[in-house]
């Protein structure tokens, strides 16, 4: 097997083992500045109740880390 082989072969078995490695965030802010960082996905973060008691408005972001 040549070196770019083993180089390709290498690379491509590193982000295998790293695909499900990912952590995702959401970043919350809130209409009265209220922002908080947690550890899960927007859509499981931002609810009715959060909104209502933060000025009725609030937004996420999700942010992706290894």
């Amino acid at each position: 097997m040549g070196t770019l082989e083993r180089r390709l072969t290498f690379g491509l078995l590193a982000l295998v083992l790293t695909a499900g490695c990912y952590k995702t965030e959401c970043e919350v802010n809130c209409a009265t500045g209220f922002n908080e960082t947690v550890d899960d996905k927007c859509g499981d973060v931002i609810t009715p109740g959060l909104a209502a008691a933060h000025g009725g408005s609030c937004s996420g972001h999700e942010k992706k880390h290894l």
